[in-house]
């Protein structure tokens, strides 16, 4: 090595040190932020981004180290709904419902456990003068944490800026207690479910949301995410925020068909759409979800009108449970950028099996019998019974079986079956 090359080698780790000082470090808490407005189920509204309508608002949050890691230890979220979504005087309404009466749901990741439908449950209010008051309420919590936090998860409801709705969700107290359970209540996602309407006690629906009717505009909602300063989480560090922005009101609709055949590609939908949106098929599942239909396929007639085909089938999950039936009432949703604005049909479609299709060949002493259901999969049932007892039942491969039986006349009777359609039956006559 020259002395030339032994100078330049002994610069390499101080190059390599101020390089490393100088790169940026990863975001201790990264935030995603999306929104989804579906109809309420507690009234008739079918199209929720239409004047004068009461939607549901889920906000949908992500939260990482910006390296798909966890982020930093999460004291408290702050969802920030922009005055134009929310009803005049919603807030004084919500001061004077009993405690108990529920909300919204929160859906919660955190620790290695994912809990659902966590009911959200007012629980008293402050009131100060000339102000508006702040009404709070508790997350119910889950069954492993139960024991640990008997009063649940703390939340909040309080006018903001300009006349917002803020949601406020406190982890910190809850912190504590859930790791002497054993779980670290460090949410990885979070959706929250804020209804649309209430029902009071005299059995009005009274709004918590609303759609103005003047003209459209562009609308922004924000989370804040608040870390601990500290391990105790005595205190807040600096705060990171995320927004989504949507605009409203908004019309969109869909025209379903009342029928389809179960794996055939049907052409039945249409509907109108906000001219620039993208519009997804979407099929509602629970209290509180929607999943987008698998291979649907839609495309712009005009500016403000799409068409959609779809092949509607039975989606199970790993276990072959059945996680969203073919039958059902669809949806399309409106995309823009990080939000969805879902339009519900009128109806409902009603999916079945195609008739199965039977041929049944004598052979000397054998029946060699062929079924075939046009457009089923592996769950689908196929049963055949002769004079009333079960002959053959299995399910499908592909879309047809074979089976070779020893030979009876009479009149075979094929019945097909899967979770979430209807069923559909075919008879064939064997004779000598």
């Amino acid at each position: 090595m020259t002395p030339k090359t032994r100078r330049l080698a002994a610069l390499v780790p101080a190059v390599a040190a101020l390089g490393a000082a100088a790169a940026p470090a990863a975001a201790a808490t990264h935030v995603t932020l999306s929104e989804v407005l579906y109809p309420s189920p507690l009234t008739s509204e079918r199209i929720a981004g239409a004047p004068h309508m009461h939607p549901v608002i889920r906000f949908e949050a992500a939260l990482d180290n910006g390296a798909g890691g966890a982020p930093d230890a999460v004291g408290q979220l702050a969802f920030t709904i922009d005055r134009r979504q929310i009803a005049p005087g919603a807030l004084t309404r919500l001061a004077q419902l009993p405690s108990g009466t529920r909300v919204g749901f929160i859906r919660l990741t955190a620790g290695g456990h994912e809990w659902t439908l966590l009911p959200m449950l007012l629980s008293g209010k402050q009131l100060t003068a000339g102000a508006p008051p702040t009404v709070s309420g508790s997350i119910v919590a889950p069954a492993e944490l139960a024991s640990a936090l008997p009063g649940g998860i703390p939340f909040s409801l309080s006018s903001g800026k300009g006349g917002s709705l803020v949601v406020t969700v406190n982890l910190r107290d809850a912190r504590g207690p859930a790791a002497s359970a054993g779980v670290d209540l460090n949410p990885t996602r979070m959706r929250l479910t804020l209804f649309g309407v209430y029902r009071a006690k005299d059995g009005s629906l009274q709004p918590v949301t609303y759609n103005r009717s003047t003209r459209t505009e562009l609308l922004h909602n924000t989370l804040t995410v608040s870390p601990c300063a500290d391990g105790s989480c005595t205190a807040f560090g600096p705060a990171t925020t995320a927004s989504v922005s949507l605009h409203l009101p908004k019309v969109t609709g869909l025209i379903a068909p009342h029928t389809a055949t179960y794996g055939a590609v049907k052409t039945g939908f249409s509907g109108i759409r906000y001219p620039g949106d993208a519009v997804e098929l979407w099929e509602q599942h629970g209290l509180d979800d929607f999943v987008q239909v698998p291979g649907a396929f839609s495309h712009a007639a005009q500016p403000t009108h799409f068409m959609t085909r779809a092949t509607l089938r039975t989606v199970f999950d790993a276990k072959g449970v059945m996680a969203h039936p073919a039958t059902g009432r669809y949806a399309v949703a409106s995309i823009e950028g990080g939000s969805a604005i879902v339009a519900e049909a009128d109806n409902l479609t009603t999916v079945h099996l195609a008739k199965p299709r039977v041929s049944a060949d004598a052979a000397g002493s054998r029946l060699h019998l062929r079924v075939r259901v046009p457009g089923g999969d592996r769950h689908v049932i196929v049963r055949v019974t002769l004079h009333g007892a079960t002959v053959v039942r299995t399910h499908l491969k592909g879309q047809s079986v074979t089976r070779n039986l020893p030979f009876r006349a009479g009149a075979y009777r094929v019945t097909a079956t899967v979770p979430g359609a209807r069923s559909s039956h075919a008879t064939v006559n064997v004779s000598r």
